[in-house]
């Protein structure tokens, strides 16, 4: 079942618009529909192509302000300040038409002109014929035409190529290729050194596919090439929650995800977002499903709209949830089925149809309903206002439905998380539901998309063939009794339906996991790999992390990732048109909260029929048919072990195996076998008694540099699948193993939580921990490294014994625990009535506080009396106690007098109306916006996700006059951006010399520039939300949580050229850094930002100078 917030408004008297059908009331699906909307703004083309010379008028429909136009690469296309367009140069550009904030984009193809042909004295042998009537109409006779002569080309250009590009939903560029002669038929002929990752089509344009650097060579006959190398980089990573993949007319593939993020690629690794009339109007009245949440979801079981945490009313944007997405071949037409969910099971599957998959949607109606009671009116989700009567032919709602006059939540299900599939006799079946009642299916009309009525269902409750079924919910399949279970998905391959399913909970610590069965029929019954059926009949029955259900993957790790993955489910999967298989799916991240990305694997098919899913995310990999030679197999692979008991946030870390030329299996317990099948990718394995069956394939795995590398994925008797992936090439000595494996090994210099340690090397190694520590800072426990911090900076030593065979090596690291006193920060500069002194510390210590001066500040409450005439310095100090320590620690406390605070520049931005006018530049402009919340203004800089990082000055303070000491002060909201080696993000207090902080600098403050104070979250390499903020170079920084507002102080010495950073949130000190020296005159000049790509957001507010 969705975890996510359920959002509502108060009670309010509802007009319902109904509309009679038969002798039954339906709530209307148009009824509530808002009135007559404006007229769309929208350009004539959104995709133009253009031969080199040619011209084009643009135009913007259904505007009358402003426009300004502009070209993304005027040396292939330029556009005049009426929108005409003419092209100049081979390749692609992208027009834009800005008014306001809103821009409106088209893509412009350019094409080198025609070549004409001329006459070449050449030799052909066979002439086509062509049918041609004679001069007297009576028959017809044959003609032989002059064929285009062959002309061979002696030389050719190439250029305008990529050398390095980041994938994303849209990536073909096209290369500028001629030949000469002018008059040559000849083709340029293009290869790629490894054709998974790119091609080259027959109109020479050059495709990614993959991840990794690929050489291009172009050739002629006559042997003269030309190369380039292109280095197609990793994406940034695309968020939709429960992501919906098809396959369009147009080549690309669309996801359709909760809470409308689309989006779709050409190539399952980058995606590009998709917007149309669903996305772009959310609101309450405008939305299209608008009806249906105000008649329908909006209201809990007690008959008023729901609130949320906050006590504000639910939303109906954030409840429009996991829409599927089928081409009706009947209709002509792209089907849309989106749940909009209601607080407690009233929700409602609705039909959309458009005719591009990109909209716009047009709403048909309801397909089916859920939270039924006999309650009056809408707002009590009457079973009447549905159509039910309709479908069962039954006036009155079954007593099995309610609990009182309520629904039953046991009995029925969740008209949520549909999946539309055809059946082999092109039947259309819907399945749906989630935990409560199960997974059901209902048949609908494959010439309206909406249920069938003409099919009926009995009350069966014999559950002994695998199925029961509901005269209203259909046939259920799987779940019941609120087991666990919900985001059904079927595709069908081979002679069978695969039905996925997600258990547990979808947050980072719910343990949501995969889980698949199959049928021979698409309504069941469901089996998984052991005969156990998918229906449940208890709660109790199915466990999140028990083994009914082969368990697709556990929370994992490889080594070459830097965060394990979490929380995998609710997916989608795909049969391509070359019969390929492909798991998409949202996971989320080790350490990362609830932050979550799309993933897609590639799956295959066993020997005995189960699904298989690779390794690695898919890289535009395909699996050789006929096998692969056993030498290329054998050898050490990484292995994982999908425990299907993980749990809690936990991951299964890779440990090694090796599979010997002779069959064997070594480094798992009690040994094991291994099978090859000739001519085929198959493998067997017997570990530890079980048999698993499943392929060899190569893979790309997911380190910066993408190696490609075999791998192996496999489902066993016992439902856990496991996984391998074969290390490097071997050293092949015990020794060299030894200190390959010897190298490998890091451990962190300075640690404040537990971390892992390995057991294993990539070459066979095994390695053995032990620690000396003699303030028990650090304990050794299996695969962990267990830190107890106490008051007083600790260490410890830790040697690692590595051996393979009779060769080994030791080697020793030191690792510094810094003490709970560092935890311990207050204000150091006073300048209010009282300061906050924390009473407690993590792990149960108590902190009790003396003042050298008790008429300034009083220990015991906080108090601060300011001194009338000159400030006043105090010493506190914390006696801190506990666990059978104590210590002290004393800090050094400046009390301002009232007078002392003069401030040099202030901004609240209460009064500001025009947010463009504070930050320069034209790159920023377009996601500058005045941010309100709790009635507060403050600056926001939020770029399109899509975009680079983005810089530009944020403020001038207009400060001349030199300063010997000053504070800053201001509250921020910081966000990173998120995309691994490309996204940076900085917040730069800059000194009247500093140059590089020009309106559009996107490249951020040089380090070697003058500024004050740098907070720098330098290059982001690991593709997550970055929460360290480094200060002035790399020794120092601040932990930020992002997107949180927080309150810097900057004390700065221009004597000494130092300065110190206090950060709070509220009465929590973040952090304290202090003697940080800085490169700049010192004279404070204003802000620099440089918003990180991908999910960069910067929000500033309150600013002080004093």
């Amino acid at each position: 079942m969705k975890k996510s917030i359920q959002k509502a408004r108060k009670a309010a008297a509802v007009t319902l618009s109904l509309a009679l059908a038969g002798s039954m009331l339906f709530v209307a699906p148009e009824a509530a529909a808002a009135s007559k909307k404006k007229a769309k703004v929208k350009l004539n083309k959104t995709k133009l192509t253009l031969r080199v010379g040619k011209t084009y008028k643009l135009k913007l429909k259904n505007n009358k302000k402003k426009i300004k136009w502009s070209s993304s690469k005027k040396k292939v296309a330029t556009v005049s300040k009426t929108g005409k367009v003419k092209a100049k140069k081979a390749g692609t550009a992208r027009i834009t038409a800005k008014v306001g904030k809103k821009k409106y984009v088209c893509k412009v193809t350019v094409k080198n002109k025609k070549k004409t042909t001329k006459t070449t004295k050449t030799t052909t042998t066979k002439k086509p014929t062509v049918t041609k009537a004679p001069a007297n109409n009576t028959n017809t006779v044959k003609a032989t035409p002059s064929p285009t002569p062959y002309v061979a080309a002696t030389d050719f250009t190439l250029d305008d190529y990529p050398t390095a590009m980041e994938i994303t939903g849209d990536n073909v560029w096209p290369l500028n290729v001629s030949v000469s002669p002018s008059n040559a038929t000849e083709k340029v002929k293009f290869t790629v050194d490894n054709p998974e990752l790119a091609t080259v089509d027959s109109n020479y344009n050059f495709k990614a596919n993959g991840i990794g650097k690929v050489t291009v060579t172009a050739s002629i006959a006559n042997g003269k090439t030309k190369n380039f190398v292109c280095d197609i980089q990793e994406p940034y990573q695309t968020s939709s929650h429960d992501p919906s993949v098809v396959k369009g007319d147009d080549g690309y593939y669309y996801i359709f995800g909760s809470h409308l993020a689309f989006a779709r690629t050409d190539n399952l690794i980058g995606w590009t977002q998709v917007t149309n009339n669903v996305t772009k109007d959310t609101s309450e009245t405008g939305s299209v499903f608008a009806s249906y949440w105000e008649n329908w979801a909006k209201y809990n079981k007690n008959g008023v709209a729901n609130k949320d945490n906050s006590g504000n009313d639910c939303l109906l944007k954030d409840n429009q949830w996991a829409p599927d997405v089928i081409y009706n071949k009947a209709m002509k037409k792209w089907c849309m089925y989106m749940s909009v969910n209601g607080p407690d099971l009233n929700s409602v599957i609705v039909l959309l149809t458009a005719d591009k998959l990109d909209g716009d949607w047009t709403v048909q109606g309801p397909v089916i309903y859920s939270g039924l009671t006999t309650k009056d009116g809408v707002e009590g989700h009457n079973f009447k206002y549905t159509d039910y009567e309709k479908a069962t032919g039954e006036s009155t709602l079954a007593s099995r439905y309610l609990t009182g006059n309520s629904y039953n939540p046991a009995y029925q299900t969740n008209a949520i998380d549909p999946c539309v599939k055809y059946d082999a006799e092109g039947n259309l079946w819907m399945s749906y539901g989630s935990w409560f009642g199960g997974i059901y299916f209902i048949k609908l009309d494959a010439k309206t998309g909406l249920r069938d009525y003409s099919y009926t269902y009995k009350y069966d409750t014999d559950d002994t063939d695998g199925t029961t079924s509901d005269p209203y919910m259909g046939i259920r399949v799987a779940g019941g009794s609120r087991a666990t279970g919900e985001a059904s998905y079927i595709i069908q391959k081979d002679g069978y339906y695969y039905m996925f399913e997600s258990y547990g909970g979808l947050t980072a610590t719910g343990n949501y996991n995969m889980r698949v069965f199959r049928s021979k029929n698409i309504t069941g019954p469901y089996v998984d790999k052991q005969g156990r059926n998918a229906l449940r009949t208890s709660k109790n029955t199915t466990s999140v992390t028990g083994n009914i259900g082969i368990r697709l993957m556990a929370g994992y790790k490889w080594s070459c990732n830097s965060k394990g993955y979490l929380a995998q489910g609710h997916n989608s999967a795909l049969v391509d048109d070359d019969g390929r298989m492909f798991l998409v799916y949202h996971t989320r991240f080790t350490n990362s909260g609830e932050t979550h990305q799309v993933r897609t694997h590639q799956m295959f098919m066993s020997e005995d029929g189960w699904l298989c899913v690779a390794p690695y995310t898919y890289n535009g990999e395909k699996i050789s048919a006929s096998g692969y030679d056993k030498k290329e197999v054998a050898g050490t692979y990484e292995y994982i072990y999908h425990e299907p008991s993980t749990a809690g946030g936990s991951v299964v870390n890779s440990t090694y195996i090796t599979l010997y030329e002779n069959g064997t299996v070594g480094g798992v317990d009690a040994g094991g076998t291994w099978s090859m099948k000739s001519g085929k990718p198959y493998v067997d394995f017997t570990i530890k008694g079980v048999k698993y069956q499943g392929v060899f394939s190569y893979g790309y795995d997911e380190s910066a540099a993408r190696n490609r590398v075999m791998t192996f994925t496999a489902v066993g008797a016992n439902n856990v699948c496991i996984w391998g992936s074969k290390t490097l090439k071997d050293p092949k000595t015990e020794s060299g193993s030894v200190t390959a494996d010897s190298n490998a090994i890091t451990v962190p210099s300075s640690a404040t939580a537990d971390f892992d340690l390995p057991l294993g090397g990539a070459y066979g190694s095994t390695v053995s921990w032990k620690v000396t520590a003699a303030d028990n800072a650090v304990a050794v426990q299996g695969s962990k490294a267990v830190v107890k911090r106490h008051l007083k900076d600790g260490s410890a030593t830790l040697t690692a014994t590595i051996t393979k065979g009779t060769s080994s090596a030791t080697k020793t690291y030191k690792v510094t625990v810094p003490g709970l006193l560092n935890d311990i920060q207050i204000e150091t500069v006073v300048k209010s009535d009282s300061i906050t002194l924390p009473k407690t510390l993590n792990g149960g210590y108590a902190i009790s506080w003396t003042s050298s001066d008790t008429s300034v500040i009083n220990p015991a409450t906080g108090a601060v009396t300011r001194p009338a005439a000159e400030s006043k310095d105090v010493t506190l100090t914390a006696t801190v106690t506990g666990n059978g320590e104590t210590e002290t620690k004393g800090f050094s406390v400046k009390v301002l007098t009232k007078g002392d605070i003069q401030y040099l520049y202030t901004q609240d931005y209460e009064s500001v109306t025009d947010i463009t006018t504070l930050f320069a530049s034209a790159n920023m402009a377009g996601g500058i916006s005045l941010g309100t919340e709790n009635d507060n203004h403050f600056l926001k800089f939020a770029q399109d996700s899509s975009s680079g990082n983005r810089g530009g000055k944020a403020a001038d303070f207009g400060i001349t006059a030199e300063q010997s000491s000053y504070i800053v002060e201001m509250d921020v909201a910081l966000t990173s951006g998120n995309v691994a080696n490309r996204s940076q993000s900085q917040l730069v207090l800059t000194s009247t010399d500093s140059t590089t902080d020009k309106a559009n600098n996107n490249g951020g403050m040089a380090d070697a520039d003058a500024y004050i104070l740098k907070l720098d979250t330098t290059q982001n390499t690991t593709g997550q939300l970055q929460t360290d903020w480094y200060i002035n170079g790399t020794q120092n920084k601040l932990t930020i949580p992002s997107g949180t507002w927080v309150h810097l102080q900057v004390e700065v010495n221009v004597t000494a050229k130092t300065l110190k950073v206090v950060a709070t949130n509220g009465d929590t000190v973040l952090g304290t850094v202090d003697n940080v020296a800085f490169t700049g005159n010192g004279t404070p000049k204003g802000f620099y930002v440089l918003s990180g790509r991908g999910s960069g957001v910067t929000q500033i507010d309150n600013i002080k100078v004093q």
